[in-house]
């Protein structure tokens, strides 16, 4: 299921793909399939009535398909879309929805148009991803590191006019020249950068999730 809305943020689109095993198209589905079903009345009611709460116009669709991420790719770019928000899946990740969609965008023909893809948690919890070329999002660290290069490579004179954004040019057309040749060392260490950053990322969580036990604790010894 996705919901996609337009640039403007005026009005939007509720759709509802349903999947199939695709040896038939649309038109010769059963009346039955072609229906909305009892779960797609009630997610289009609340759609419906959260759009209006908030001064918003939808037009509800539901898409028969036999790949999901297809669907709603080719729907986003056919529509001109700006944004397509999911619920998280029983059966993947947050990432994994992002990188099938991801997949499903490069298939399209050109010309196709990027879009932010949210997905929703069942806590209420939100992860964004961009879908298409897009920039980086970089650390401060990184930020750093490119900064003190420009400063450094600016004392010499015949580099003047040197831009950060031509350091960034140069590493990224180098890495692109040696992953040619020595592709399996940048590799190795491009999986040991990922790694740390997982581990990182373990331990802040783990970290919070502790914290937050610490604070509660207070608050429960109070209400018994």
């Amino acid at each position: 299921m996705g919901i996609v809305a337009d640039q403007d943020g005026r009005s939007g689109c509720c759709g509802f793909e349903r999947t199939h095993d695709g040896s038939r198209s649309p038109e010769y589905l059963s009346a039955e399939q072609q229906s909305f079903s009892e779960h797609e009345q009630m997610l289009f009611t609340k759609a419906v009535s959260v759009a209006e709460s908030f001064g918003k116009k939808v037009s509800l669709l539901v898409v028969p398909a036999g790949d999901i991420f297809a669907a709603l790719a080719q729907g986003a770019n056919s529509l001109e879309v700006d944004s397509v928000v999911s619920g998280i899946s029983s059966s993947m990740t947050p990432e994994d929805q992002a990188f099938h969609l991801g997949q499903a965008w490069e298939a399209l023909p050109e010309p196709k148009r990027q879009f932010n893809f949210f997905v929703i948690g069942s806590s209420g919890e939100t992860s964004v991803f961009y879908i298409g070329p897009h920039a980086p999002t970089l650390s401060p660290d990184d930020v750093q590191l490119v900064h003190r290069l420009w400063l450094n490579m600016k004392r010499d004179p015949s580099v003047q006019d040197l831009h950060h954004s031509d350091i960034i040019t140069y590493a990224l057309t180098r890495l692109a020249g040696q992953y040619a040749r020595e592709k399996a060392e940048i590799l190795r260490e491009l999986r040991t950068i990922v790694l740390q950053r997982h581990q990182v990322y373990v331990w802040v969580i783990r970290n919070y999730r502790h914290r937050h036990r610490l604070l509660l604790q207070p608050i429960r010894s109070l209400r018994q």
